[in-house]
């Protein structure tokens, strides 16, 4: 896959896409068509904490995605956020804030790549069953593309 700059065409949009380029049998690139799918969006605001969302069938499998918008308390020790395949924590994010007497903590993740999660051996994302959000903050909004 690489980007296209969209830049170089008559009217360019103010955007980028992506495309994919394969190689065809005299090893000439040659454009793949992208599948159309259509996207559905579960959007939760402010929900009851501790927070449960049921992944629907088939687990948390590409090109799935989820974003948690959440404020921790003044006086916040410590909230994750958790994907979960039965009793097992398949992705376990927990942010603890130590030391009370900082005046800021900061993490940046909207935009910006933070982290890369590899699998252990054996694990399977369409096993994930749920998705929680527990601890010390008000969870402002919840959403789910699949």
């Amino acid at each position: 896959m690489i980007w296209e700059d969209l830049g170089q065409l008559p009217n360019p949009p103010d955007h980028r896409r992506l495309i994919t380029v394969r190689l065809n049998e005299n090893g000439e690139p040659i454009l793949v068509e992208q599948e159309k799918r259509e996207e559905k969006i579960t959007a939760v605001e402010r929900p009851l904490m501790p927070f449960t969302w049921a992944v629907p069938d088939g687990g948390f499998v590409s090109p799935q995605t989820v974003r948690f918008t959440l404020t921790p308390f003044v006086s916040a020790k410590r909230f994750s956020c958790n994907l979960m395949s039965g009793g097992e924590h398949f992705f376990h994010f927990r942010v603890d804030f130590h030391n009370a007497n900082e005046k800021s903590s900061k993490v940046d993740v909207d935009g910006s790549p933070y982290i890369k999660f590899a699998y252990r051996n054996g694990d399977n994302p369409a096993k994930i069953d749920r998705i929680t959000v527990e601890g010390d903050c008000v969870l402002q909004r919840f959403v789910h593309k699949a």
